[in-house]
């Protein structure tokens, strides 16, 4: 469900682990505000590509590119300019389906596959009312964690955010798990980090 939070409260949330007074908006001139600023696009697609979280999957149907790889395949279909991470294309665009032999360059992928190519995908969400509640928690962890020793001096407080992200990572995973058909990888791994696919 998403959490129709905005971005300022998700900044106030890295504040409060903090003990940082909370800001009125994002435009704030002060230089917590400004530190969150330019910290918080890069966390925030750090975090969603690192996942496969459901709020930020997306599936396409892509037309053959006009020019064809040199050599080594067959077709070069260009990604979405939304795209963080793709999801292990198979010859359907099923989960479940025959993995098809890829390679990504740059922001195409080739393949033998004729056109359509039916992708599954991580895309860049902007819009911080559809992140999962799940999301802005972990979120606004690594906004802390990434402003702490500025904001706060304390050294320690860098190790207790990390322990309160671990710990965090784990009770989303175990939420987010659940509420998938059995029959999907995305059951057990909803939230898995890259492993056998990258």
């Amino acid at each position: 469900m998403p959490s129709l939070l905005n971005r300022v409260q998700i900044w106030n949330m890295a504040l409060d682990l903090l003990r940082e007074q909370p800001l009125a908006s994002a435009d704030d001139p002060s230089p917590p505000a400004k530190l969150l600023g330019r910290n918080y696009e890069q966390q925030r697609d750090y975090l969603m590509e690192r996942y496969l979280w459901k709020f930020a999957k997306k599936r396409v149907a892509i037309a053959a590119d006009g020019t064809a790889p040199d050599y080594g395949f067959l077709y070069r279909y260009m990604l979405p300019t939304d795209h963080l991470r793709l999801l292990p294309p198979t010859i359907d665009g099923k989960a479940n389906s025959k993995p098809i032999r890829y390679e990504q360059e740059g922001q195409y992928i080739l393949c033998d596959l004729t056109a359509p190519l039916r992708l599954q995908y991580i895309a860049r969400i902007t819009n911080e009312g559809l992140f999962s509640n799940g999301f802005c928690e972990l979120l606004s962890i690594r906004l802390a964690m990434r402003c702490a020793h500025w904001m706060t001096g304390k050294t320690n407080l860098v190790t207790e955010l990390r322990q309160l992200y671990k710990d965090t990572i784990d009770d989303v995973k175990q939420v987010e798990a659940v509420q998938v058909s059995s029959d999907s990888y995305y059951d057990t791994d909803i939230l898995e980090e890259r492993s056998e696919y990258y």
